[in-house]
C-alpha cells in the first residue's frame, strides 16, 4: 500500500519486516487476509498480487459512531480504479464466525480481475410475514435480526444449526446458546455450526445459499493484479518470471529465475507447504535461510515450523506429478 504513513525508507529488520513502508503481510489464522493502519479522508494506492475474488473494508459503522464520525471515508485505488470506502458500507461479507464465501455489488471489492466499487445497501430489512429467503425457516420461537434469518429456534436437541439452516435450503453463519429463550440474552461468544447442544432451543442465524455463495464444483478463477516491474538488487535477486508464481505474497527475496522459489516472510508458525497452497500451489522444497537472504542455512520438510523465525525459503510448483517424492512427504505418501 502507498500514500500518508508510508511513504519513508523500508526497515528490513524484524519485527517490522518492511510494513513500515507499505508491505502488507498474510494473515492466515483470524482474519485470513490482509489489513494496515490508515488516516481517515485520505487516498491510498494498493498494488500487488492476490489470487481469487476479495473484499475490501474500512473502519466499521461501529466505530464511526463509538468516534462520532459514522461517515469516515477515504479513498483506494487500484489498476488506476478510484472508489470510496466508508465506515457505513455493507458488511454481509461478514458472519458472526467471520468471513463467509460471498460476495455482493454492494461490497467494494475484486471480482472477475476488475476493482469495482460498492457501497450503501439499498435492501429492506425483511419481515417474517413476506415471502423473503428466510422466512421458510421451521420452528422460530423468535427472530433476533430484522432480515429474519437469525432466529431462536426450537427443537434443537442434538441437533446443529447447519442442519437446521440447511434444511430451509440456506447455510449457517452462526450459532449461539440462548440464555432464558430470548434473542437478547446468548452467550458472548458464538459456537460452531456444526456443534450440537443438549438444549431444546438454539440461535442459528442463517444465509441465502443462492448467489451468494460460490459453487463448490466449478473452478476457482485466479485473480491476479500484475506486479510493478522490480529492478534485480545488488544480490543479484530477480523477479518472478512465470506466471504461476506471480501471485505467491509476502517475497521478501526471489530465489530462482522462474519467481517459484523465494524467502517468504510472516512465517512464524506456518509451513512451506501451507504458503504454496495458499496460491494454488504445491510445495517442492523448504529451508531455513541464514540472515534474510537466500543462502540455506537448515533443509526442512515442507510440512516442518522451524521455531523462532518468521521467514523460510520455499519453493513452489504448480504439478508435482511424476517426482519421486514430495518434500516432507515421503516416498510412497
Amino acid at each position: 500500500i502507498d500514500g500518508p504513513g508510508y511513504q519513508v525508507a523500508p526497515v528490513d529488520t524484524e519485527p517490522t519486516d518492511r510494513m513500515n513502508a507499505g508491505r502488507m503481510i498474510y494473515e492466515p489464522v483470524n482474519g485470513n487476509g490482509y489489513g494496515t493502519p490508515v488516516l481517515v479522508g485520505q487516498k491510498y494506492t494498493l498494488s500487488g498480487a492476490w489470487k481469487d475474488d476479495m473484499v475490501f473494508e474500512f473502519s466499521d459503522d461501529v466505530l464511526g459512531a463509538y468516534f462520532g464520525t459514522p461517515d469516515e471515508s477515504l479513498t483506494l485505488e487500484v489498476q488506476g480504479s478510484l472508489c470510496t470506502l466508508s465506515a457505513s458500507d455493507d458488511r454481509r461479507f461478514l458472519s458472526p464466525k467471520g468471513p463467509v464465501p460471498r460476495i455482493l455489488q454492494t461490497h467494494a471489492r475484486i471480482e472477475g480481475g476488475r476493482f469495482q466499487c460498492g457501497g450503501h445497501s439499498d435492501q429492506k430489512p425483511a419481515s417474517r410475514a413476506d415471502d423473503s429467503v428466510c422466512g421458510k425457516l421451521t420452528n422460530v420461537v423468535d427472530t433476533c435480526s430484522a432480515d429474519g434469518c437469525k432466529v431462536l429456534a426450537t427443537g434443537m436437541n442434538s441437533r446443529t444449526c447447519l442442519s437446521y439452516c440447511q434444511g430451509s435450503g440456506l447455510f449457517c453463519v452462526g450459532s449461539w446458546e440462548s440464555v432464558g429463550n430470548e434473542c437478547a440474552k446468548t452467550t458472548s461468544i458464538p459456537g460452531r455450526c456444526d456443534e450440537a447442544h443438549a438444549s431444546n432451543t438454539r440461535i442459528c442465524a442463517c444465509s441465502p445459499e443462492s448467489d451468494e455463495v460460490p459453487s463448490t464444483t466449478s473452478s476457482i478463477a485466479r485473480t491476479v493484479i500484475p506486479l510493478e516491474p522490480e529492478i534485480p538488487d545488488s544480490s543479484g535477486t530477480k523477479s518472478p518470471q512465470t506466471l504461476e508464481c506471480s501471485a505467491l505474497p509476502d517475497i521478501k527475496a526471489t530465489c530462482s529465475d522462474d519467481g517459484c522459489k523465494v524467502l517468504a516472510g510472516g512465517m512464524t508458525g506456518l509451513t512451506c507447504l501451507e504458503y504454496c497452497a495458499r496460491s494454488g500451489l504445491e510445495c517442492a522444497g523448504a529451508w531455513e535461510e541464514v540472515a534474510n537472504d537466500c543462502n540455506v542455512k537448515q533443509t526442512l520438510t515442507c510440512d516442518e515450523v522451524y521455531p523462532d523465525t518468521s521467514d523460510l525459503i520455499c519453493q513452489c510448483a504448480s504439478n508435482l506429478a511424476g517426482t519421486t517424492a514430495r518434500p516432507g512427504t515421503g516416498a510412497g505418501a
